[in-house]
């Protein structure tokens, strides 16, 4: 029997290396935040940075500037197989963009969704640094007063109801990857513990606080990080 847990962290290993092609098309918030919020978040990422430094046999790889992001909802999400990727990438890619034009997302649906959004705070900084099992160093937030938390959720529920997204990242939690890494299984308990830890102090520190969410982008990228983007367009929210 093929042990599921080990599959998924190899399959999102190979996703996460810079030099993997895997096209999707997503709806985010950021790409980039606006400053000083991007800045506080790039130094936060710096940090970490600076703590594996000290670690041999492991590669992070950090998220900066444009490509910090938060997921609202994923529009179309293709199917990627390592071992078929391993063997031919080209081929994985062909399949990938004739997957995405089969499913492509109604952008007038999208921005009619969008648009009936009012503006709305995120906020970081009472939040989590977390180490996932697929090596991802994620920053975990939420939306910030009660009726921010009302119009991301809504926003969300819109999407998947109205213009048919995709129904990960609900309610009024968001989560920005600030880095991935690789060979993340060498990294012994007490090292992991290290980066939380010190992650944790540096949002103490540094206090990103909260920013200002007017618009969205509806992005069709060609790696999950968002450093290789194919096309992308903003959507702006309507009502204020």
């Amino acid at each position: 029997m093929v042990n599921k847990t080990a599959s998924d962290y190899k399959t999102y290993q190979l996703k996460n290396f810079p030099s993997t092609t895997d096209f999707a098309v997503t709806v985010v918030m950021g790409c980039p935040f606006a400053a000083p919020f991007a800045k506080a978040l790039e130094w936060v990422a710096a940090g970490i940075t600076d703590i594996f430094c000290s670690f041999r046999h492991v590669t992070l790889h950090t998220y900066r500037g444009y490509h910090l992001h938060a997921t609202v909802r994923p529009a179309v999400r293709t199917p990627f197989k390592k071992d078929e990727y391993e063997k031919d990438p080209e081929r994985v890619n062909r399949k990938q963009r004739a997957f995405i034009e089969k499913k492509a997302p109604c952008y007038r649906l999208i921005e009619e969704a969008v648009a009936q959004t009012r503006p709305f705070e995120i906020q970081v900084a009472t939040g989590e640094i977390k180490l996932t099992p697929r090596g991802e160093i994620l920053l975990w937030g939420r939306a910030k007063s009660p009726e921010d938390k009302e119009q991301l959720t809504g926003l969300r529920q819109r999407l998947v109801r109205t213009a048919g997204c995709h129904d990960r990242d609900a309610g009024s939690r968001i989560h920005i990857t600030l880095g991935t890494v690789e060979d993340f299984h060498r990294l012994q308990p007490e090292q992991k513990k290290t980066v939380t830890g010190g992650g944790k102090r540096l949002l103490r520190v540094m206090k990103p606080s909260s920013t200002y969410i007017d618009r969205v982008r509806l992005i069709y990228y060609a790696h999950r990080s968002l450093r290789r983007i194919v096309s992308s367009r903003d959507m702006f929210f309507q009502c204020y």
